[in-house]
């Protein structure tokens, strides 16, 4: 039995697979639409938080409950594991690092827990928990693995395409005027998470322009890096789109480990809305 018991939040979108066979603990996000409150990715699907979004319906979304953190880090040294790492989405998007901490509280003294803060989300997350899981594997400590995943984040990172600017005019970022324009102009915006903040880079009008710039961004990111290349790719309802962005990435950097992800938590496709795609890649 692997000596550390891993927590992560909803927002990493684990496969269920994964989940079951690394023995991961997953604490839910809440979305909360027109005041009704539901645990992210169980009581309420992908899709019907999407339609709710393009509604027009107010979603938005929270935090977990310290509780639940609290009740997991229990549970995981209950069962026999030596220490536990939290691993959260990054606390300039969400206040769940805060909430993991809070629920943590009483174990910290004790030096068997730890509360990591990604600065990062989705895909990104996945690829440093994984390589978190390999190196416990490897009979490593918490503080070592933590480490590990320190030093690869230096070099990894996530961007995203939208299909449209819908989601930015529901959000509020765009005014009603300049989304009708824009995607009457077909523009594809694409976003950095750097230093867990969103930033826009880039404006594409095709697809094939989009994945151009994700390959060319990521060859600039890794130049002058050794390491395994590996990138995850995610997606909102985008089966196609992922497929020809993988072949393209494939194509240009056949040395790079390229896999398909499961489709985005509802938490993170409110924001990003149907079509749109995502790339993370770690050099470890």
């Amino acid at each position: 039995m692997r000596k550390i018991g891993f927590i992560v939040d909803s927002t990493f979108c684990l496969s269920e697979d994964y989940v079951k066979e690394n023995d991961i603990y997953v604490v839910p996000l809440n979305i909360i639409i027109d005041n009704n409150s539901y645990r992210d990715n169980i009581d309420i699907t992908l899709y019907e938080v999407m339609d709710a979004s393009i509604a027009r319906k107010k979603v938005t979304s929270s935090q977990p409950s310290p509780l639940l953190y609290h009740e997991a880090i229990k549970n995981l040294l209950d069962r026999g594991y030596e220490e536990v790492v939290v691993m959260t989405i990054s606390s300039t998007l969400s206040g769940t690092y805060q909430a993991a901490l809070l629920g943590a509280e009483k174990f910290l003294e004790g030096g068997k827990v730890f509360v990591h803060d990604t600065l990062t989300t989705s895909a990104e997350a996945e690829l440093l928990l994984r390589i978190a899981v390999e190196q416990a594997d490897l009979g490593k400590k918490a503080k070592e693995v933590l480490d590990r995943v320190s030093e690869v984040k230096k070099n990894s990172g996530i961007l995203m395409s939208l299909k449209d600017l819908d989601s930015l005019f529901r959000g509020g970022r765009l005014s009603k005027l300049k989304t009708i324009v824009g995607n009457l102009l077909n523009i594809k915006p694409i976003v950095a998470y750097v230093d867990g903040k969103a930033n826009l880079i880039g404006k594409k009008r095709t697809d094939a322009r989009v994945y151009q710039y994700f390959v060319d961004y990521l060859k600039e990111k890794i130049t002058g890096v050794t390491g395994k290349i590996k990138v995850l790719l995610t997606h909102i309802n985008a089966f196609s789109r992922i497929q020809a962005l993988k072949e393209v990435i494939v194509q240009a950097l056949p040395e790079a480990l390229v896999n398909i992800a499961k489709e985005t938590t509802p938490v993170l496709a409110v924001h990003v809305s149907y079509g749109g795609i995502g790339m993370a890649w770690a050099v470890d």
